[in-house]
């Protein structure tokens, strides 16, 4: 007499273990590569990647979407709880089992990404030591007086004809607000068409400053190294526009750059930046060049572009990315090809 067969004990997870999750949401991640992909043509690549894929939320028109960051958690628990539940550890189903875990790995490594990667650009002058990186759309307009912030606002908030008062009954008259903009060679300041790579816009304002109803009027862009300041009987204002930057435990000097361009056009060919990696009591060259990148204590440098200053002075641009997920890819690689081999290894040994 045989036994009745008894139904699989149901836990808490069995909910989320849903095909249909992976039969809708796979087809739908491929939609959205290629979709942000296509993007970056027009857009460029720092805002496709952020609308669409490290975005929780997609918004087209008025209509919510998941973004890539919430696709990717959704498949992330889908396949865990599988795992969880569903995971057989003896032959012959172990290789399965350990490609499974190693997809895990990977989508864990995406997600560790999302939320820890900080990505920037620097700006390498000719011998001057750079020790920080900006971020590529977070500007701030600030004012100091004595050496103390008194006033700071997002650039996105600043409109042509806009009134700040200051603490002490100073104002701040935005003239006009560039996205991008170049100092002319009469000294004024002109909006030129924004591009698509994001660090080589620069910025800039015109403003009137009035103290003690007297009216100052000055000019500024984001990446000028004398940026203007005001000195009267009511104390010092220093005025800059500038982006979020954060501090490396390193600087970096630049000693050589090198740009080759196609014949007969303006298109870039290949950059290469010669640069000293100082670091407390001793510094070591390195470089970068397209395809070739530099990693350092957690840092991965790129060679992005070159920038023209408002001095006319050619400068180095390089993405710094710190990524304490980096290591997840290579895990992942080698538990798949772990799990690829055993299954190789049983699929042989039970045509035996």
């Amino acid at each position: 007499m045989t036994k009745p067969k008894t139904s699989a004990k149901k836990t808490w997870l069995d909910p989320l273990i849903n095909p249909a999750i992976l039969f809708y949401l796979l087809p739908y991640m491929m939609v959205l590569l290629v979709a942000g992909t296509v993007a970056q043509k027009y857009v460029g690549l720092f805002t496709a990647t952020k609308l669409f894929f490290s975005s929780f939320i997609l918004w087209i028109g008025w209509l919510p979407l998941p973004g890539g960051a919430a696709a990717l958690a959704i498949l992330f628990v889908n396949l865990t709880a599988y795992f969880i539940v569903k995971s057989q550890w003896k032959m012959p189903a172990l290789g399965s089992t350990v490609t499974h875990l190693g997809v895990i790995v990977l989508l864990l490594g995406g997600l560790v990404t999302l939320v820890n990667k900080q990505e920037g650009f620097i700006i390498l002058r000719h011998g001057q030591q750079a020790d920080a990186f900006y971020d590529y759309d977070t500007r701030y307009f600030s004012v100091e007086k004595n050496g103390k912030m008194i006033h700071q606002i997002s650039f996105d908030q600043l409109k042509e004809n806009q009134s700040i008062l200051l603490p002490d009954g100073e104002s701040v008259n935005i003239r006009h607000a560039y996205p991008n903009s170049m100092i002319t060679e009469n000294g004024t300041l002109k909006q030129i068409d924004t591009r698509l790579e994001e660090e080589t816009n620069q910025a800039g304002l015109v403003f009137d400053v009035t103290v003690d109803n007297k009216k100052f009027s000055f000019l500024t862009t984001e990446f000028l190294q004398n940026q203007p300041h005001l000195t009267t009987k009511a104390g010092r204002h220093q005025f800059s526009l500038h982006r979020l930057s954060r501090n490396l435990p390193f600087g970096l000097r630049m000693s050589a750059l090198r740009q080759d361009r196609y014949p007969g056009t303006e298109m870039a060919k290949s950059y290469e930046t010669q640069f000293d990696v100082i670091e407390k009591d001793h510094e070591w060259p390195a470089h970068t060049a397209m395809n070739d990148p530099l990693r350092y204590q957690g840092y991965t440098f790129y060679q992005a572009s070159v920038l023209t200053l408002p001095n006319g002075e050619q400068a180095s641009v390089l993405n710094a990315v710190k990524d304490i997920g980096w290591l997840f890819p290579y895990a992942a690689t080698a538990l798949i090809s772990i799990g690829l081999l055993l299954n190789a290894w049983a699929r042989r040994h039970a045509k035996k």
